[in-house]
């Protein structure tokens, strides 16, 4: 190994120590949104009721069962340890992001230098902001799928661990099925044999973590493989309904014109996301560009968004197009700070991830230059030029492309 690449790798792991010193730091100051609170009060009846209690959760409950187990154990050691809930639960969030830094480091290690976009995420103050204080699953999410994409660019040879990955990220949240369709099309251009290994693999792991949902009421099935309501926010094309006149929370008989366009715009992000990376994957992109592409596709179109959704993006955008993925990390920063300012001060107090409408104002214009990267950033991405290939086994092991330096 060059001294050159042992000198970037150890700047890389001095930013993400540094990182995660920042997050257990932010972890001890604060309690956390709303979603924290949430997972508490779930963990409190997973722990005293077990399996059976999901049935008794509200329609906020939008988790596959491995997450209802996990929140009870978390619970278990607060009440039986003293160790809080709060911060057990952001831990794994800031063991999350430094496990795919490191892992990407390592990967790394066979090329002649780290990919660029690793240090920057090594170092994201966006990544500080979301997992040290919010308090979702938002980062381990993006760690598994991250992982899945990198590992499907060794062919033949990564789709057994690229099926494993992905259906642990299936384990966390269903937004994984739509990069799980894009891996299957990417196998599926590999060749007969790969796609076999990824789906079986992919299937028995699914099989094992949501096997649970067979004993579940129906209710409750139906909202861990989504929220199907028509909640919207001040976000994207839905801020410009409100603009307009339109309802921003479209729920009701009298949000019922509003209603229909939030779905409407669900089922488009949904499938611009799947057009997108197909698109992508047969301009000879790899499975990190075209989940990058649809990823922004996906959030430009959306009727609503939170603030974790930008973890989501920020390593698949940083691997692709690194350039592109700064102007989005500093958007998704500052967004993301002045989110977290108006509802930790601005709010009466009180722990929320959904400012009050009268504080609007102070975070909406950061909001929307997110929106607006996110558009930018999709379109650049459907119209880059990429070297055809007819088989993805011809390409580099990364899958070609700036993503090839952190995956090869």
């Amino acid at each position: 190994m060059s001294g050159k690449r042992v000198k970037q790798i150890r700047i890389g792991l001095v930013l993400a120590a540094l990182a995660a010193i920042l997050k257990l730091g932010l972890m001890a100051w604060t309690e956390g949104t709303v979603d924290l609170f949430l997972f508490r009060s779930f963990g409190r009846l997973a722990a005293a009721e077990g399996w059976e209690g999901v049935g008794r959760t509200s329609a906020y409950w939008n988790h596959p069962p491995p997450i209802w187990f996990l929140s009870g154990a978390v619970w278990a050691l607060d009440a039986g340890q003293g160790i809080p809930f709060g911060w057990v639960w952001r831990l794994m969030a800031v063991l999350a992001d430094l496990a795919l830094v490191v892992g990407l480091l390592w990967w790394s290690a066979r090329e002649d230098r780290v990919a660029p976009g690793v240090l920057v995420l090594a170092a994201s103050p966006l990544s500080i902001l979301v997992s040290g204080y919010h308090g979702n699953t938002d980062a381990i999410l993006a760690a598994f799928l991250v992982a899945a994409c990198v590992v499907a660019g060794l062919r033949e040879r990564g789709a057994w661990g690229a099926g494993v990955l992905v259906g642990l990220a299936l384990w966390v949240k269903v937004a994984a099925v739509l990069p799980a369709a894009l891996l299957t099309v990417w196998f599926f251009r590999c060749g007969r044999r790969s796609l076999a290994w990824f789906c079986i693999a992919g299937a028995l792991t699914v099989a094992i973590g949501w096997f649970p949902l067979v004993f579940a009421p129906l209710r409750v099935a139906l909202q861990s493989v989504g929220y199907a309501g028509s909640m919207s926010g001040t976000w994207g094309f839905t801020f410009l309904m409100e603009a307009l006149g339109g309802a921003t929370f479209a729920s009701g008989p009298e949000g019922a014109g509003a209603a229909g366009v939030v779905q409407f715009l669900k089922w488009a992000a949904a499938a611009v996301f799947l057009l997108s990376g197909v698109h992508v994957l047969r301009r000879g992109g790899s499975p990190v560009e075209a989940v990058a592409v649809g990823w922004c596709g996906l959030l430009f179109l959306a009727p609503s968004a939170g603030v974790q959704y930008s973890i989501w993006v920020q390593p698949f955008l940083l691997l692709a197009a690194v350039r592109t993925g700064v102007v989005f990390a500093v958007a998704a920063t500052l967004w993301a700070a002045a989110f977290y300012w108006v509802s930790l001060f601005n709010s009466g107090g009180a722990i929320i991830s959904m400012p009050l409408s009268e504080y609007n104002r102070y975070w909406i214009p950061f909001g929307l230059a997110v929106w607006g990267v996110c558009g930018a950033a999709w379109v650049r991405g459907l119209l880059q030029r990429r070297p055809e290939r007819a088989d993805p086994g011809a390409a580099e092991p990364g899958g070609g492309g700036r993503a090839g330096e952190a995956a090869a």
